[in-house]
């Protein structure tokens, strides 16, 4: 039998208890129980494809079997299901299920020591310095040509 296959013989809607019972495990709820009618299933429907997970197909089946078909539920439940905050949430974490790698930051830690004399100071690869030969001691010690670096 189905999560939402809770109906009553006679079409009307489903038995006792919360319909969200099998997502919330809200049964030690003290809420009262309310009836969710035609355009709640219907948003719970669209939430379930995202969700993807099948309820929607039963709750069409019954939609269209019955027009006045209900569910019963607590008054938190639905909102808590349709939430776009909780929709995103599963959205992000099925993208993360699917193997994404997210980008890795390059680091100067990671990288070899960092020499100023060496290395360019923008892209920490390490730059060729053309010094005046003819007067060194103009060098300074920390020296950078710029049009030979590649950043």
């Amino acid at each position: 039998m189905s999560k939402c296959a809770r109906e009553k013989n006679d079409g009307g809607g489903v038995g006792d208890g919360c319909f969200f019972q099998w997502k919330f495990d809200c049964s030690k709820k003290n809420e009262k129980l309310t009836n969710c009618k035609q355009k709640r299933i219907e948003s719970i429907i669209n939430c379930s494809k995202v969700y993807n997970d099948m309820i929607h197909i039963d709750l069409q089946e019954a939609l269209e079997r019955h027009s006045n078909y209900s569910i019963q539920c607590h008054r938190g439940c639905v909102p808590t299901y349709t939430s776009t905050t909780q929709l995103d949430r599963h959205k992000k974490r099925a993208k993360q299920d699917l193997g994404e790698v997210p980008v890795k930051r390059a680091r100067r830690s990671g990288s070899a020591s960092f020499n100023f004399q060496l290395h360019c100071v923008f892209c920490g690869d390490e730059c060729i310095v053309s010094k005046d030969p003819k007067n060194p001691t103009r060098w300074r010690p920390a020296y950078m040509d710029f049009p030979q670096c590649q950043s």
